[in-house]
This record gives structure tokens, sequence and C-alpha cells, in this order.
């Protein structure tokens, strides 16, 4: 029976990525973030493991092969073991090393899928399916190589190219354990333990030999495990006691490694090590995981150069050899916004919440050219403005209080928040000389055990003007309301949903369209306002999507133009850039249209999450899959 080709699996690099348009340069892609390692597999043919950093909400996790003697690249995430030469993923999904297709197996074909050992039924060979079956696979496809018993995926432990393991006995806590091979399934061989079966954990089977941990009976909660390795034709059992919760352990040849991390103290205390086949103990402290390559185990290493070390004996101060270099990891992009020659940017370097970043934007023949990265340090979660003014923000809380960081550098504060009585909501635009922002007066408090914390319900919009340095309330905004700054021109809606223009010199309020379907997105540059309207599918998101643009100082009719699941839109240089959102889950786009073109839209790439852009000065700033901030000039 064949598989079928189900996609093409993407290399990774440095730089910007082949999605992304011509001329785009990666703005925070620098290193800032200690990474986590962890060695998920390894075979005589490669290493798979996991990079990502250490707060597990601070970045994205991302999956990584290995070759022998070839450069690391990255694979879906859900390949989760590597046995012999192929890469194994849930529902009979599998990647030849060597190859970048993934392949996949029939439905009635598929793995079985232990719940206490997920990817016990892999083999280097394949793996076991249901009926006994043994599925093997190839470049090829995939075939039934053999049957045997019936194999209750609640007993598989472990399985080789030679046999199995299975639970045994009748007590969920002392586990017998019971080896069968595929020449002569139907013979059970009792595995020795030595006393050391509570609870086995990570279980290697390697032909003959076998490996577990075990924790300590004694200890309501474990600080103390037990290292067993037995043979699966009925021979004694060696036990050594290791001072660490292990939780993986790995065979190489008359040696067995560990790893683990006793997580019930306040700091995580994590080691990795090796005992020999006399029994000597060995440890390296910090690392976390440990597996088998060339006759070597590979552990993750940090300090100066994060990576993944081989060592014929794994302990401090004990010699190594690299194989990857992981390195410190860029930070997870949060917000961004552009305009007048600069691109800031919310991001967690240096934090584990939110700093304000910006650099210098300058045009050259030879493309975009991006100057040193400045810091405003920790700001509070409201997306801030960038503009020829300088970049608005919001520092965090107890303070509060409203900023604009100049483009010399200097900062001048635009709202103190003196009392609980209000605070600055955002969003914070900037145009010219104005700044507009949004000021949320308390209306009630939300109590609980941890306190009482003020919900904020009526807003205000407010202009700041740098000239004079006062702010002038402009009227009430609903919760849900668009509103856009440029120039003289403010634009706002209503809880009607018609679009309502305000000119600030003069005050006059005029209605640029009546009551109809829900805005979902709004702005303005000079004369030009675009915006989408909004039908809300099953799931919250956008469905049905009118995209608009007009031309507020001309008396042309709006150039309308139907699209899908649009999540938010910006005007530049005549052009709406838009995002779109399909589905949950599903990853956001970029696109831009240019009313009357013969070309007239455009996908600029894919994006993280709910689809963070900005657009301003004929270029676009968003942050991509990768959770890095990347910046190109709009198509021509």
């Amino acid at each position: 029976m064949g598989t079928a080709v189900v996609s093409v699996l993407a290399l990774s690099s440095g730089t910007a990525g082949a999605a992304d348009p011509p001329g785009t340069v990666e703005v925070n892609r620098v290193p800032a973030l200690e990474p986590a390692i962890r060695v998920v597999d390894a075979s005589p043919y490669g290493v798979l493991y996991k990079a990502g950093p250490r707060n597990a909400f601070a970045g994205r996790t991302i999956t990584w092969l290995k070759p022998t003697g070839r450069p690391a690249y990255e694979i879906s995430s859900d390949f989760r073991a590597l046995r012999g030469d192929k890469v194994y993923a849930p529902g009979g999904r599998y990647l030849v090393i060597g190859r970048t297709q993934e392949q996949r197996c029939a439905p009635d074909l598929a793995p079985l899928e232990p719940w206490t050992s997920p990817d016990a039924a892999y083999t280097s060979f394949g793996w076991i399916a249901s009926g006994g079956r043994r599925i093997h696979v190839s470049a090829d496809g995939c075939r039934v190589g053999g049957t045997g018993p019936e194999i209750q995926d609640s007993q598989l432990l472990a399985s080789d190219d030679q046999g199995y393991v299975l639970r045994g006995g009748t007590d969920n806590e002392l586990v017998e354990l019971e080896y069968h091979s595929y020449a002569d399934p139907g013979t059970a061989v009792r595995i020795q333990d030595g006393g050391r079966n509570r609870f086995p954990q990570g279980i290697d089977l390697e032909g003959d030999q076998v490996s577990w941990a075990s924790y300590e009976s004694t200890e309501p909660v474990p600080h103390t495990s037990y290292v067993v390795r037995s043979t699966t034709t009925g021979g004694p059992a060696r036990v050594t006691r290791i001072e660490q919760v292990v939780r993986t352990t790995a065979i190489n040849g008359a040696g067995t490694g560990w790893a683990g991390c006793d997580d019930s103290v306040t700091e995580d205390r994590c080691s990795a090590g090796s005992i020999s086949a006399s029994g000597v103990v060995t440890e390296l402290k910090d690392s976390e995981s440990i597996g088998v390559h060339d006759q070597q185990y590979v552990v993750d290493v940090y300090g100066r150069s994060p990576g993944l070390d081989a060592m014929a004996v794994v302990g401090d101060g004990l010699p190594r050899t690299r194989l990857v270099t992981v390195g410190l990891l860029p930070p997870k992009s949060i917000g961004v916004s552009l305009g007048g020659g600069f691109v800031a940017y919310r991001d967690n370097q240096g934090t584990l919440y939110q700093a304000l970043q910006r650099r210098k934007v300058v045009e050259t023949s030879g493309g975009l050219v991006l100057g040193p990265q400045r810091s405003a340090g920790d700001v509070a979660p409201i997306e801030a403005a960038q503009g020829s003014a300088g970049t608005a923000y919001v520092e965090p809380v107890p303070g509060g209080d409203l900023w604009l960081w100049k483009s010399d550098g200097t900062r001048t504060r635009v709202y103190a928040n003196q009392s609980s009585a209000d605070k600055v909501v955002g969003p914070l635009q900037l145009s010219g000389h104005r700044l507009l922002w949004i000021k949320g007066l308390l209306t009630d408090q939300m109590c609980g055990p941890w306190g009482c914390e003020g919900i904020y319900d009526d807003h205000r919009m407010m202009v700041y003007d740098l000239r004079t340095g006062t702010n002038t309330e402009i009227g009430p905004l609903g919760l849900n309301a668009r509103v856009a700054l440029s120039g003289d021109r403010l634009v706002h809606t209503d809880s009607t949903w018609r679009i309502l223009q305000r000119d600030l010199r003069t005050g006059t309020v005029s209605e640029l369209r009546g009551a109809g379907e829900p805005v979902r997105s709004l702005d303005l540059e000079g004369s030009v306002i675009g915006f989408s309207t909004c039908t809300t599918n099953d799931w919250g998101g956008c469905g049905d999507t009118t995209l608009v643009v007009r031309d507020l100082a001309t008396a042309a009719a709006p150039v309308e133009r139907a699209a899908s699941g649009v999540s938010s839109v910006r005007v530049s240089a005549g052009q709406l850039v838009y995002s779109t959102l399909a589905a949950m889950g599903s990853g956001a786009e970029l696109h831009v249209w240019r009313p009357g073109s013969p070309d007239a839209v455009r996908t600029i790439g894919p994006m993280a999450g709910w689809g963070v852009f900005d657009a301003a000065d004929g270029k676009a700033a968003w942050i991509g899959p990768d959770e890095v901030v990347r910046l190109a000039p709009l198509p021509a």
C-alpha cells in the first residue's frame, strides 16, 4: 500500500525567508534570549531536538533535525521520534532523512499510540499498528512487514526492530516488565528489575538490553531515582541510585545515560549523566536531556555557547565535541509601528514582559538600511505610535504615564496618571504635531481574592498638541469604536457604525458613512480613508468583508472590493494594506490592494498570530511567522 506526499518541509535560515517580498529586511533578529534545548531523540543517522525560549510564553519553540554530517534544519513541530533513518509524527506521518518530503500511510496502517508511552510503537523499520501488524515504511511507501498477536496500546512500553516490552502484572504502580520478540511473540520473558519497578519512566530498548528509571518509593514527592539496566533474556538487573528525578534513560553500549529535573524545588535542578559498565556515576549539571548518536551521548549544554555536545562520558569537565550551536534566540515580537523614518516595536528583549525598541530606517539605492537599535525599556501592553515627532508609549504600572520619545532621544511626559480614576487605554496615533490617545474613566471594579481591579469602560478621545504641550478632550468614544487621525482630520465610528469626520481646527462634524455593517478596522492617511466591514463568523473572526477606500478631498465615489477574513487595515501611498485570518489557528497573511490597478491585490507574506502590522511612507512592517519583525517597501 503506497503513501501520499502531504507537504514540503521548509528549510530555516537566519535571513529573510523565501516567502518574504523583495527588499525585506529583518528588524530584530538579534541574540537576546537564553534557549531551552531538548534532545527529543537520536539515532546513528542524526539527532532530533527542540529549541525555544525558557519561558514557554516568551516565543516560539522550533523542532530541528540534524542529520549526520549535515546542517540542522527545521521540521514540523509534531515530529516526536527518530528511529534509524526516519522521523515520525502522529497519524502515520514520517520523513526519511535525506528527503525533504513528508509522507503519510493510509489511516488503517496508523501506529499505536499508548497513552503512557506515546512513542513506544516506533522502530527503525516503521511501527507497530493494530492487529499486531508491523508496518514497514520507506521512501517507496508503506507495507505490512509481518504480524503477531494483538498488542493493547495500554500495555506497550517500548519497541525496537527485534521485539517489544509490555506492561505485565495487575499492579498499576509496581509494574512487571515482560519482553516479546517478533520471532517468538508468544513467549513472554520476565525482565528482572532488582525490585525497582515503581512507575518505570524513560524506558529505552536496544536489542537484548533495556533500561528505565524508577522513583524512590519512600518519598511522597520524588527527589531520588533508581536507574535500572537489565536484559531481555532474563538476566540480572543492575540498579544505580541517582540523586535526581530521572525522566530519560539512554543505552550506549555497556553504559547507560540519564537525565531529568527536580521541579519540586524553587529553582528546577536539572542534570544529565552516565553510568559506566562498572557502575561509576558521572553528572553534568544544568543539562536536561540525553540521547545516543554514533556511539556517543548527546546532551544539551548552556553557558556562553548553548547547543548540543557529544560526550563519551557525561560529566562536568569531561571532553566533549560540538554537534550543534543554538546560541541565544531572537526575541518574541508583540507589536510594531512605522512612520517618520523609524520603525518601533515591542518585544521581550531583556524582560519577561514588553520592552520598546526603535531603529532608524534609511532608504538607499541598495535597499532599506537600519540604524542601531535603541531601547526605551519596559512599557505597558498598549501599541506604541510612531510618527515624525517620535514614538508615543505608555509606561507600565504602577506609573501608567503617557510619554513621547522624540527622535533625538529626549522624552516628554504627555499625561501623568495621578490617580486610579482614569488611565491611558489606547490606541495611540501620531500625525504631525498631534497625538491621539484614549482616556478611560473608572466605571466599576472587579474584586476577588487577589484584590480589586478597576474597570475603565468610559472612553474619551484626547488630542495632545506637541506645539503647546496641552491635552484637549474631543468627545466620547464607544468601547468597540474605531478611530483614526491624520493632520486636521479625526474620523471615528459611533454605536450604529456610522463613520464621522471631525475638523480639529473648527470642530465641525460631518457624516462620511451612514449606519450599516460593523466596521472592523479604520485608517486615514492625508485625505484618503480606508476601512473594512465585518460579518462575524462562528469563531468570532471576520467572514465576509468589504474593503473601502475613499479620497475625502474629491467628490469621487468610494472604491470597494469584496474580501474575506480581514482583521486590520492601513492606508499608505494610496494603497490599502490589510491582514487576513481565514480560520482559528490558520496563520494570518498580509496583502496590499491598489485600487484601480490591473494587478490590484498582491500578497506580501505570512504573519504570526492575529496579524500585527503597520504601514506608512510606502512601506509595511509586520511580525512574521517566526515572531521576528520584518520591514519592506510596498510593491510598486
